[in-house]
């Protein structure tokens, strides 16, 4: 089953951190490869580099930089094969969690019903 993992992180308290991320998140794609079950995935830039797209009365908005009002952002996403949600969460874990805050966890809908087959993942 295929599993796509979406990261957060709390940009700012990233900020204030002394010792960069990169070496744990290269650690946790390196295990997931190593393992063979990362099949895609890929960093996201900060979010003042983002931009919200909406519709509001059939007129298109486009709002950039800094939108987020909540502690944690979006930092990337991988897709994972694993034979089931535990495995995936077990992966989600691995390498402290890559340097991530927590993960959410989505199970593709290939031969599935809408079942709201998701889970969080925090990491402490």
């Amino acid at each position: 089953m295929r599993y796509l993992v979406i990261h957060w992180i709390d940009e700012a308290a990233l900020d204030r951190q002394s010792t960069p991320i990169e070496s744990e998140v290269e650690a946790w794609t390196a295990e997931m490869d190593r393992r063979g079950a990362r099949l895609q995935g890929e960093p996201l830039r900060r979010v003042i580099q983002a931009a919200t797209v909406r519709i509001r009365g059939g007129d298109l908005l486009l709002s950039d930089g800094p939108f987020a009002e909540t502690k944690e952002q979006i930092a990337g996403f991988d897709l994972i094969e694993c034979a089931s949600m535990a495995e995936a969460k077990d992966g989600a874990r691995c390498g402290a969690g890559g340097g991530y805050d927590n993960a959410r966890l989505h199970r593709d809908l290939e031969g599935v019903g809408l079942d709201g087959d998701a889970s969080m993942v925090t990491y402490a």
